[in-house]
């Protein structure tokens, strides 16, 4: 399989999934925003990190509990949600931030996003 057709197949999966779990999207670059009906809207991007303003985090749970959580908690302004853990655990973490610091960079392999919610509903 080329490259093209590998790169569609996997969008496809991506809209399929949003589709199930009820998310609309717009895509700008590498940034996504979700909104999901009666709550936040979120900007989320992939690779990215708020560093520090944390106030508590989440373990063990999925991307879609990790946006609902900051989307449900009015001292939530951000989130990181790291797949691979604490120290890579193996333990999914979602970072709640109160403060949202200047975004920087991650690498790829470790499957980092933020997400920022802009509004309330």
């Amino acid at each position: 399989m080329n490259l093209k057709n590998f790169l569609k197949r996997i969008f496809t999966v991506f809209l399929g999934t949003l589709l199930i779990l009820n998310l609309s999207f717009a895509m700008n670059g590498n940034s996504v925003l979700f909104t999901q009906p009666a709550n936040a809207t979120l900007i989320v991007q992939f690779n990215k990190d708020y560093a520090g303003g944390d106030y508590g985090n989440k373990q063990g749970i999925d991307l879609k509990e990790c946006m609902s959580t900051c989307e449900n908690n009015d001292r939530c302004n951000a989130f990181i949600y790291n797949p691979r853990g604490i120290r890579n655990s193996g333990v999914p973490v979602c970072w709640l931030k109160s403060k949202v610091n200047p975004i920087s960079n991650v690498p790829e392999q470790y499957g980092v996003v933020a997400g920022l919610k802009i509004s309330d509903s």
